[in-house]
């Protein structure tokens, strides 16, 4: 199978050449395409004010300097000379998960691939001070592509997180509210400029009740794997009111 690799943490990032290595084990050609520098909380963004650097390492490997989602863009719409088979993103230093999501370049790498027409997914392990569950992460996923490549399609993708003391077991894990009490300090002031900084509790709470969500997965040591659309998701109850809202002024006119 031809994989194609990128991530958000950059080209000479642990996590990616890890995967790497579990893959080529397993008989996969891999190719990877990854920004020359991190990009964590880039989310789904796109250079088009500016040109972009892609350089070739060797036959395989290319570093790019824009963001996650422009290594696929760009490399698969003119830089790379393939088609994969499966394009993976990560693995990811620390956890993608409920809202995660919304700012990840890990994650916002997958659903472009899923966009441009290929299966994709997005590979995150729990990181902490003694280290992060690279290894177990690619174990698990090199072990388990061949039942999930059937969920992945141009409709949808994967977001895989792996916690660090893995049990062995995975569950579909739901999407959440992750409140990190996000901080924002002043660093510096000049005259009328001001410099500040963010931060967040270093130990996350979920703000809803959802049920087995991805975050209540990962509390238990069991990977959680998520079925995630590329397009973003109706209200459908307010869709209805609108429409109806929309007949009203219809009437009236």
């Amino acid at each position: 199978m031809l994989t194609l690799l990128t991530n958000d943490d950059g080209f000479g990032w642990p996590g990616i050449k890890i995967l790497e290595q579990a893959l080529l084990e397993k008989g996969h050609e891999v190719w990877v395409c990854a920004p020359d520098s991190p990009r964590s909380a880039s989310s789904h963004s796109i250079s088009i004010h500016k040109k972009l650097r892609f350089t070739k390492v060797d036959e395989r490997h290319y570093h790019c300097s824009g963001t996650p989602a422009d290594c696929l863009l760009f490399g698969l719409r003119g830089v790379l000379p393939i088609k994969p088979d499966l394009i993976i993103s990560g693995i990811n230093n620390g956890y993608n998960i409920s809202t995660d999501i919304l700012y990840s370049g890990t994650v916002s790498a997958a659903r472009e691939g899923a966009f441009l027409g290929y299966p994709s997914i997005a590979l995150s392990a729990q990181c902490r001070k003694d280290g992060c569950n690279y290894q177990g992460a690619a174990d698990f996923l090199a072990e388990s592509l061949d039942s999930f490549l059937p969920f992945c399609d141009k409709e949808s993708f994967l977001n895989i997180n792996v916690p660090f003391d893995f049990t062995g077991i995975w569950e579909a894990g739901a999407l959440g509210y992750i409140d990190y009490h996000d901080k924002v300090s002043l660093v510096e002031s000049q005259g009328n400029e001001s410099y500040y900084s963010i931060g967040g509790s270093i130990e996350p709470e979920q703000r809803c009740t959802t049920p087995s969500t991805d975050f209540q997965v990962v509390a238990r040591g069991n990977a959680s794997v998520t079925a995630l659309s590329i397009l973003p998701q109706c209200d459908w109850e307010k869709q209805e009111r609108l429409k109806q809202l929309y007949k009203g002024f219809v009437q009236l006119s």
